[in-house]
């Protein structure tokens, strides 16, 4: 099945996808001194809409995109680690 895959990529379109798809989270690692912040940024869609976080990806030209054959599902994820830095433990 070949569909027409146009539509106008919009922020505001971006907007409500990541408010219906979408999440923001932050994972903390501790590690003996050290301790690192890693936010994350997903979107998630059918497998037939992949097309759409492709365009997502090239509008931000950041982020990867993972395909699940298993949940027929795709993710677009932009994920950095910062914030490194040495903690004091008494």
């Amino acid at each position: 099945m070949n569909q027409t895959k146009e539509f106008i990529l919009t922020p505001g379109y971006i907007s409500g996808l990541t408010q219906t798809d979408g999440c923001f989270s932050c994972s903390i690692s501790i590690l003996k001194e050290q301790i690192t912040f890693s936010p994350s940024f997903t979107i998630t869609s059918d497998l037939t809409s992949k097309y759409v976080l492709e365009s997502i990806q090239s509008f931000f030209k950041c982020g990867r995109i993972s395909v699940s054959d298993r949940d027929h599902s795709a993710n677009y994820v932009v994920s950095w680690a910062f914030g490194e830095k040495k903690i004091f433990l008494k």
